[in-house]
Protein backbone atom coordinates (compact mmCIF):
# COMPACT_ATOMS: atom_id res chain seq x y z
CA UNK A 1 0.00 0.00 0.00
CA UNK A 2 1.17 3.54 -0.67
CA UNK A 3 2.09 5.28 2.60
CA UNK A 4 -0.68 7.90 2.35
CA UNK A 5 -3.44 5.52 1.30
CA UNK A 6 -6.65 5.77 3.38
CA UNK A 7 -6.55 1.96 3.66
CA UNK A 8 -3.64 2.34 6.10
CA UNK A 9 -5.98 4.12 8.53
CA UNK A 10 -8.45 1.20 8.60
CA UNK A 11 -9.72 0.28 12.05
CA UNK A 12 -12.22 -2.50 12.79
CA UNK A 13 -15.80 -1.31 12.62
CA UNK A 14 -18.60 -1.90 15.11
CA UNK A 15 -22.38 -2.12 15.10
CA UNK A 16 -22.97 1.61 15.72
CA UNK A 17 -20.65 2.63 12.90
CA UNK A 18 -22.38 0.22 10.49
CA UNK A 19 -25.81 1.55 11.53
CA UNK A 20 -24.57 5.10 10.90
CA UNK A 21 -23.22 3.99 7.51
CA UNK A 22 -26.53 2.39 6.51
CA UNK A 23 -28.45 5.42 7.76
CA UNK A 24 -26.33 7.70 5.58
CA UNK A 25 -26.88 5.39 2.60
CA UNK A 26 -30.66 5.68 3.08
CA UNK A 27 -30.38 9.45 3.48
CA UNK A 28 -28.44 9.64 0.21
CA UNK A 29 -31.52 8.25 -1.49
CA UNK A 30 -33.51 11.20 -0.16
CA UNK A 31 -30.95 14.01 -0.44
CA UNK A 32 -29.57 13.90 -3.98
CA UNK A 33 -26.14 15.26 -4.84
CA UNK A 34 -24.39 14.66 -8.18
CA UNK A 35 -21.13 13.38 -6.63
CA UNK A 36 -20.46 11.32 -3.53
CA UNK A 37 -17.91 13.77 -2.10
CA UNK A 38 -20.50 16.60 -2.18
CA UNK A 39 -22.33 15.07 0.79
CA UNK A 40 -19.36 16.10 2.96
CA UNK A 41 -18.78 19.45 1.25
CA UNK A 42 -18.27 22.49 3.46
CA UNK A 43 -19.27 24.83 0.63
CA UNK A 44 -22.33 26.89 1.65
CA UNK A 45 -24.23 25.86 -1.48
CA UNK A 46 -23.75 22.09 -1.02
CA UNK A 47 -23.36 21.69 2.74
CA UNK A 48 -25.53 19.09 4.42
CA UNK A 49 -24.00 18.95 7.88
CA UNK A 50 -25.62 15.69 9.02
CA UNK A 51 -23.21 13.69 6.85
CA UNK A 52 -20.05 15.18 8.33
CA UNK A 53 -21.52 15.16 11.83
CA UNK A 54 -22.37 11.46 11.57
CA UNK A 55 -19.24 10.04 9.94
CA UNK A 56 -16.01 11.22 8.37
CA UNK A 57 -15.94 11.04 4.58
CA UNK A 58 -12.84 8.82 4.44
CA UNK A 59 -14.35 6.38 6.94
CA UNK A 60 -17.55 6.20 4.89
CA UNK A 61 -15.61 5.62 1.66
CA UNK A 62 -13.54 2.85 3.26
CA UNK A 63 -16.68 1.07 4.49
CA UNK A 64 -18.25 1.47 1.06
CA UNK A 65 -15.14 0.10 -0.61
CA UNK A 66 -14.90 -3.00 1.59
CA UNK A 67 -18.60 -3.75 2.14
CA UNK A 68 -19.17 -7.32 1.02
CA UNK A 69 -22.11 -9.68 1.58
CA UNK A 70 -21.03 -12.94 -0.08
CA UNK A 71 -18.17 -15.39 -0.42
CA UNK A 72 -16.95 -15.21 -4.03
CA UNK A 73 -15.45 -18.71 -3.79
CA UNK A 74 -18.93 -20.22 -3.57
CA UNK A 75 -19.95 -18.88 -6.99
CA UNK A 76 -19.18 -20.63 -10.27
CA UNK A 77 -18.86 -17.77 -12.78
CA UNK A 78 -18.96 -20.21 -15.70
CA UNK A 79 -22.40 -21.56 -14.76
CA UNK A 80 -24.97 -19.97 -17.12
CA UNK A 81 -27.76 -20.59 -14.57
CA UNK A 82 -25.97 -18.86 -11.67
CA UNK A 83 -27.81 -16.42 -9.47
CA UNK A 84 -27.01 -12.97 -10.84
CA UNK A 85 -27.84 -11.46 -7.45
CA UNK A 86 -25.50 -13.83 -5.59
CA UNK A 87 -23.44 -11.04 -4.06
CA UNK A 88 -26.45 -9.33 -2.48
CA UNK A 89 -28.95 -12.22 -2.21
CA UNK A 90 -28.70 -12.56 1.60
CA UNK A 91 -29.17 -8.80 2.05
CA UNK A 92 -32.15 -8.69 -0.36
CA UNK A 93 -33.78 -11.64 1.43
CA UNK A 94 -33.28 -9.90 4.77
CA UNK A 95 -34.96 -6.72 3.50
CA UNK A 96 -37.85 -8.69 1.95
CA UNK A 97 -38.43 -10.61 5.18
CA UNK A 98 -38.36 -7.40 7.20
CA UNK A 99 -40.86 -5.70 4.86
CA UNK A 100 -43.24 -8.62 5.41
CA UNK A 101 -42.90 -8.43 9.22
CA UNK A 102 -43.27 -4.71 9.76
CA UNK A 103 -46.68 -4.01 8.24
CA UNK A 104 -49.94 -5.92 7.89
CA UNK A 105 -51.75 -4.74 4.77
CA UNK A 106 -55.44 -4.08 4.27
CA UNK A 107 -57.37 -5.22 1.21
CA UNK A 108 -56.15 -2.58 -1.27
CA UNK A 109 -52.88 -3.87 -2.74
CA UNK A 110 -51.12 -2.85 -5.93
CA UNK A 111 -48.45 -4.46 -8.08
CA UNK A 112 -46.18 -1.85 -9.61
CA UNK A 113 -43.07 -1.70 -11.72
CA UNK A 114 -40.32 0.74 -10.89
CA UNK A 115 -36.84 1.54 -12.07
CA UNK A 116 -34.09 2.22 -9.55
CA UNK A 117 -31.40 4.50 -10.97
CA UNK A 118 -28.15 2.62 -11.47
CA UNK A 119 -25.19 4.03 -13.38
CA UNK A 120 -22.77 1.15 -12.97
CA UNK A 121 -22.12 -1.88 -15.14
CA UNK A 122 -24.46 -4.81 -14.70
CA UNK A 123 -25.73 -7.42 -17.13
CA UNK A 124 -29.43 -6.88 -16.40
CA UNK A 125 -29.58 -3.07 -16.47
CA UNK A 126 -32.78 -1.87 -18.12
CA UNK A 127 -33.50 1.12 -20.34
CA UNK A 128 -37.02 2.54 -20.16
CA UNK A 129 -37.45 5.73 -22.17
CA UNK A 130 -40.57 6.94 -20.31
CA UNK A 131 -39.01 6.82 -16.82
CA UNK A 132 -37.28 9.77 -15.21
CA UNK A 133 -34.26 7.60 -14.46
CA UNK A 134 -33.94 5.94 -17.86
CA UNK A 135 -31.25 3.40 -16.94
CA UNK A 136 -31.40 1.21 -13.90
CA UNK A 137 -32.58 -1.92 -12.18
CA UNK A 138 -36.20 -2.92 -12.69
CA UNK A 139 -38.23 -3.90 -9.63
CA UNK A 140 -41.67 -5.44 -9.39
CA UNK A 141 -43.26 -4.24 -6.15
CA UNK A 142 -46.25 -5.19 -4.03
CA UNK A 143 -47.47 -2.01 -2.33
CA UNK A 144 -50.41 -0.77 -0.30
CA UNK A 145 -52.66 2.05 -1.50
CA UNK A 146 -50.57 4.37 0.74
CA UNK A 147 -47.38 3.39 -1.10
CA UNK A 148 -45.91 1.17 1.64
CA UNK A 149 -43.67 -1.51 0.13
CA UNK A 150 -44.64 -5.02 1.21
CA UNK A 151 -42.57 -7.18 -1.12
CA UNK A 152 -40.45 -6.84 -4.24
CA UNK A 153 -38.67 -8.84 -6.91
CA UNK A 154 -35.55 -7.67 -8.72
CA UNK A 155 -35.72 -8.37 -12.44
CA UNK A 156 -32.41 -9.90 -13.49
CA UNK A 157 -33.14 -11.34 -16.90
Amino acid sequence: MPPHSPINTWTPTDKNEMLAFLGLMVLMGIVYKPRLAMYWSTDVVYKTSIFGDTMARDCFLLLLCFLHFADNDLLDVNDPNRDRLHKIRTFVNLIRARCAQVYSPSKDLYVDESLVLFKGRIAFKQFIRTKRARFGIKLFELCTSNGILLDFLIYHG
